[in-house]
């Protein structure tokens, strides 16, 4: 009998990934003049063209989130969307950051904090999510039920993740303090 790990794990990925998208989905919805106007900052497009770039992006998250929910033949589909929107996203943030420019991406709800390198870190783990979901739908063709409890244990644990990984600036920001003791306290020795 086969381990159910590779199983456990495409779940964490699709529930993690899917939670990722629904909330960018709903945050950009509940403010859509504020991402608009960040993806005109971000992106440098004019406001014309803000407003229809911004809207698509919201139906392809919304799309994303589907497939990879609904599982079965879109569930490829959707790991491709959210792999490429994320790849698409962290070249528009990479090109900000080297242009020099400060602006806020708004990628899940409103923000005044900059873009910064952690925004590409935090993409490029969620790239790496949607990969090995691929990577596991691929040895895990036919998946079978899995258990309540484990079910539920998943789901703990996906929610954990995303909620530390889409706060990683704010997390670096309560470890900077802790890193910057250990290195005096280190320098005094």
């Amino acid at each position: 009998m086969l381990s159910p790990l590779p199983e456990y794990a495409l779940l964490f990925f699709r529930l993690s990934l899917t939670l990722v998208f629904v909330l960018a989905v709903v945050a950009k919805l509940r403010d859509l003049p504020a991402f608009t106007k960040a993806t005109a900052d971000l992106s440098g497009l004019p406001a014309r063209a803000a407003r229809p770039a911004a809207t698509a992006v919201v139906l392809a998250e919304a799309t994303a989130a589907v497939s990879i929910a609904a599982g079965g033949d879109a569930l490829t589909w959707g790991l491709l969307l959210a792999a490429g929107l994320l790849l698409l996203f962290s070249a528009q943030l990479m090109l900000a950051l080297l242009r020099g420019r400060s602006v806020s991406c708004n990628c899940f709800g409103r923000s005044t904090q900059p873009i910064s390198a952690l925004d590409l870190l935090r993409n490029a783990g969620l790239i790496a999510c949607a990969c090995a979901a691929l990577v596991l739908q691929m040895l895990t063709p036919h998946q079978s039920v899995v258990r309540t409890d484990a079910l539920a244990l998943v789901a703990v644990m996906a929610l954990l993740f995303v909620t530390v990984w889409l706060r990683l600036p704010d997390v670096s920001l309560i470890l900077r303090p802790a890193r910057q003791a250990a290195a005096t306290k280190e320098s005094l020795s």
